[in-house]
């Protein structure tokens, strides 16, 4: 889980979704629509993180510190 702490909230951002807006992001890169390759690198970049999935499901929190773990 990726947290970003904003002046008034707490976004939380799973690692798939971070994965997911990378491979968006990569496949604007120039020359990348002409990549022979182009499908496997989106998708290895898309997935790069799909093992986290069962452990971003649920939040996880320190109650001793009283916050959200990262």
């Amino acid at each position: 889980m990726i947290i970003r702490v904003e002046p008034d909230q707490l976004i939380f951002i799973t690692q798939p979704d971070h994965a997911a807006a990378a491979a968006d992001l990569a496949v604007h890169f120039e020359g990348f629509a002409s990549h022979p390759r182009r499908d496997d690198i989106a998708l290895a970049v898309r997935a790069h993180d799909d093992g986290w999935q069962g452990i971003d499901r649920d939040l996880v929190f320190d109650a001793a510190a009283g916050r959200a773990l990262d």
